[in-house]
């Protein structure tokens, strides 16, 4: 239930705007489908990532949670380091993203 909570909040306070900033730069760059395909599946794993890291180191959730409000941790920056494989998606996605934080 709590790890349910979790996941929504993060769903909603970082990767609802995370994918939405990436995914209009993307289209507006013309990045190619597989770039974008593997993007969004970076970003679509993010809350569970997130919210099981968060049920192991509630130091760390609220830790990286202040830190996001705060804009010293960018969220884009807080999925890239959660989620498996998000490094290299993000990567390659880099040339089309160049004035995004990430």
């Amino acid at each position: 239930m709590i790890q349910d909570l979790l996941i929504t909040l993060f769903t909603d306070l970082v990767v609802v705007p995370v994918r939405a900033e990436i995914d209009a730069k993307l289209s507006a760059e013309h990045a190619p489908p597989e770039v974008i395909a593997q993007v969004t599946a970076c970003i679509t794993e993010a809350p569970k990532a997130l919210a099981t890291r968060a049920m192991a180191e509630p130091a760390w959730a609220v830790s990286a949670g202040f830190r996001v409000v705060t804009e010293a941790l960018t969220p884009q920056a807080l999925v890239r380091g959660a989620v498996p494989g998000c490094e290299t998606a993000l990567k390659a996605a880099e040339p089309y993203l160049a004035q995004l934080k990430i």
